[in-house]
């Protein structure tokens, strides 16, 4: 399917939600919020071949309304970019009906949920696919067409989906970041159904004491395609079957979390198993202020083939200002067993005014080895400012 044909699909679909809320607001008012994000990026040491810097506008609704026990709910998403096409999008990233019945919530329609308990990388988390092309690490992700239904029971929640239709990560222009300077040719899946393949999960999550703890099963398409690069020099994605079990934990002191995941199964035939663990201590009214600052420590175990090492090892330091405009800075560093692949990422977020937001990030990748994962984004360091206004 063709970039044009994609977004023509999910404009339908954008415009199908919105003729939806227009229908209902006749019969009472919904209820409408937006913004509008303003990006610039700057590619510090980009190659010659690839642009240095670039922009982009996002504009997002978010659309409400509820009839007794009916809810219906769109969060819709456009996004251009000056130069980079693959991030050019009109996105539903969630338009669903919420209803109840016999104490179950029933949900149809696109979703967005989050699984998962780590600071620096989330395996459990598999229904929604990531829209890599946004270049935000995990936040962005694309809505998942779903049937589901959430029931909570004492201090149990429990979860199921039934997702009929699969969406391939987005990916950018080969002279854009990051695409390693080559296209993407169209991705292939193990599976006969390809991306009509129908996929299934299901999580059980709650709480005791200071713990909170999930269990969740996933059988469908894995997110995170195999990569190879086919005999004339192109990206080539390979979806393959996943079948697994994810496990999160998370203890909760006064100033001491203990954060786990793990996720194990098979893909493709093959055994896997990757765990992510690690300790945030809080320091509260550091230097007799009143900030609060968090060390982070985690480990990334990994054997799937999509991972970029087997082991990483991850130190960062949060800091919460405490103040009215909500001021926070969060700096992580990343690095493999051996030291050869490194990754520092930095972010930090102020409110300007009741309706003004800024965002200011960057990612610097290193590695020994020009041919390892990080190797291949060495020209893809990135300095990013947001500036976001509420309407």
């Amino acid at each position: 399917m063709t970039h044009n044909n994609y977004t023509h699909i999910f404009a339908v679909r954008c415009l199908a939600a919105l003729s939806l809320f227009w229908v209902c607001s006749a019969a009472s008012a919904a209820d409408i919020k937006g913004s509008v994000t303003t990006q610039w990026q700057y590619f510090p040491d980009s190659e010659p071949q690839n642009h240095s810097y670039g922009r982009a506008a996002t504009l997002e609704l978010d659309l409400f309304q509820r009839f007794d026990n009916t809810e219906l709910v769109a969060e819709l998403l456009g996004r251009s970019d000056d130069r980079d096409s693959g991030r050019r999008t009109l996105d539903a990233r969630q338009a669903y009906v919420k209803s109840e019945a016999f104490g179950v919530d029933l949900f149809l329609g696109n979703r967005q949920v989050f699984w998962g308990k780590a600071e620096s990388k989330n395996i459990v988390d598999v229904i929604n696919q990531r829209d890599a092309a946004a270049n935000s690490g995990q936040v962005e992700k694309k809505g998942a067409l779903s049937v589901s239904a959430e029931k909570y029971s004492g201090d149990l929640e429990f979860q199921f989906f039934y997702i009929p239709e699969f969406r391939t990560k987005t990916s950018n222009d080969p002279d854009a970041h990051p695409s390693a300077g080559m296209a993407s040719t169209a991705p292939r899946f193990a599976r006969q159904n390809g991306k009509n393949a129908d996929d299934f999960a299901a999580r059980i999550s709650g709480y005791t004491g200071d713990w909170d703890y999930a269990l969740s099963g996933f059988y469908g398409t894995a997110r995170d395609p195999i990569i190879s690069v086919t005999a004339d020099g192109k990206i080539l994605p390979y979806y393959v079957l996943q079948r697994s079990i994810g496990l999160e934990g998370q203890y909760t002191s006064d100033a001491i979390l203990v954060k786990l995941e793990g996720l194990f199964g098979t893909q493709h035939n093959a055994d896997f198993s990757a765990l992510v663990t690690g300790v945030e201590k809080t320091l509260y009214a550091v230097w007799d202020t009143q900030w609060d600052i968090g060390l982070i420590g985690e480990v990334q175990m990994d054997d799937r083939p999509q991972a970029a090492d087997e082991l990483f090892g991850v130190a960062g330091v949060r800091l919460v200002i405490n103040d009215p405009e909500d001021t926070n800075f969060l700096a992580l560093y990343s690095a493999d067993r051996e030291h050869d692949q490194t990754l520092f990422s930095i972010e930090a977020s102020r409110r300007l005014s009741e309706r003004f937001f800024v965002e200011l990030s960057g990612q610097f990748y290193n590695a020994r080895s020009v041919s390892s994962p990080f190797g291949l984004l060495s020209d893809d360091d990135q300095i990013s400012a947001r500036l976001k206004w509420f309407f």
